[in-house]
């Protein structure tokens, strides 16, 4: 918007000692610029100039922006403060197990240690050890441990029938406020009456 500021300060209280009519300060009073430009072609001090960020009108000043424009003719708005930086995610650390351990020919009945082999050196948050017998299951429990020094998780599994199985395993585990279920690894196991 283009805004014709006059610095003549008599001239101007003249001119507003004179309107019979009083102004409203709502903003959608509007205010011709040619009451305004009068006093200015008086003088040779007037100063043409634009409010930044105003798109032109016409010609028209509504109130609000006489009086924002008397206040501070010509100066750029303030930005906002920029926010504070998000405080950094916790990054999440999977885990890849890297082998299934587990007597290549356990006794129906008994139970048999398993142990996984995992990728890392890091304590994983584990939830879950979960097995699937030649593909029926996945059977999932919460009894484990870790041994963090040798990077291995251990359980125990026990055969319900003689018969060849390809045992597949994987964990759920927790990082980041998330629950993730790890790769599968895999075993051949033949079970003795």
């Amino acid at each position: 918007m283009r805004i014709v500021i006059a610095v003549v300060a008599a001239g101007l209280c003249s001119a507003c000692q004179s309107v019979d009519t009083p102004v409203s300060q709502a903003p959608e009073a509007e205010i011709s610029v040619a009451g305004l430009a009068s006093p200015a072609a008086e003088t040779d001090k007037a100063q043409e100039t634009t409010e930044p960020g105003a798109a032109h009108t016409g010609g028209e000043v509504t109130a609000g922006t006489a009086a924002a424009a008397a206040q501070s003719p010509a100066s750029a708005p303030t930005p906002p403060p920029a926010p504070a930086p998000a405080p950094p995610a916790e990054k999440p650390r999977h885990l890849e197990l890297t082998g299934l351990r587990i007597a290549p020919t356990p006794t129906v009945g008994d139970s048999v240690p398993a142990a996984l082999s995992y990728a890392g050196n890091h304590e994983p948050a584990l939830k879950r050890v979960c097995f699937l017998w030649s593909g029926d299951g996945p059977y999932c429990w919460d009894y484990f441990s870790v041994e963090k020094d040798g990077n291995k998780i251990t359980t125990s599994l026990t055969m319900k029938e003689a018969r060849s199985y390809e045992l597949q395993a994987y964990v759920e585990y927790e990082t980041a406020g998330k629950l993730y279920k790890s790769n599968v690894v895999s075993a051949s196991v033949t079970a003795q009456p």
